[in-house]
């Protein structure tokens, strides 16, 4: 018993280092916080899918800000999710990237592709909703 509870407690730590926020109508955001591993980050990949396509979100910061260090593997576990997030229709912004992180995927080769990236969660928000300011604009003046 004491082992069903130390593992329901990784879970439910688990789960509030990477928690998932509808921080806006049709935006959620993921900050995730300490180490990814190939576990967590497959983890981190079906809830955050889960949550894309309940919201139906048209848009999702994944925020790197509690990330201090990345390998290869986690790097690569985190353009999977990106790629992921997209499939089903949500724009993937990354933010809090440190300049460590971004040394390291720069080194290590690895590409976001055509994925924006923000220095902030901030950031990236601003970017979401001026994208749909920019929408209902071009929609109001199409009618």
């Amino acid at each position: 018993e004491a082992l069903h509870t130390v593992e329901e407690q990784r879970q439910a730590i688990a789960k509030l280092s990477a928690p998932i926020l509808q921080i806006w109508d049709g935006v959620l955001a993921m900050p995730v916080i300490g180490v990814v591993d190939a576990v967590r980050a497959e983890q981190m990949m079906e809830d955050l899918l889960q949550a894309v396509a309940r919201s139906e979100a048209r848009f999702t910061i994944l925020d790197l800000t509690g990330v201090d260090n990345l390998d290869t593997a986690t790097a690569n576990h985190l353009v999977r999710i990106v790629k992921a997030v997209g499939m089903l229709g949500s724009r993937c912004l990354v933010s809090g990237l440190s300049s460590r992180v971004a040394r390291t995927m720069a080194t290590l080769g690895i590409q976001l592709g055509e994925v924006d990236t923000f220095s902030t969660l901030q950031a990236a928000l601003q970017a979401a909703l001026r994208s749909f300011q920019s929408e209902q604009a071009t929609r109001l003046q199409s009618r």
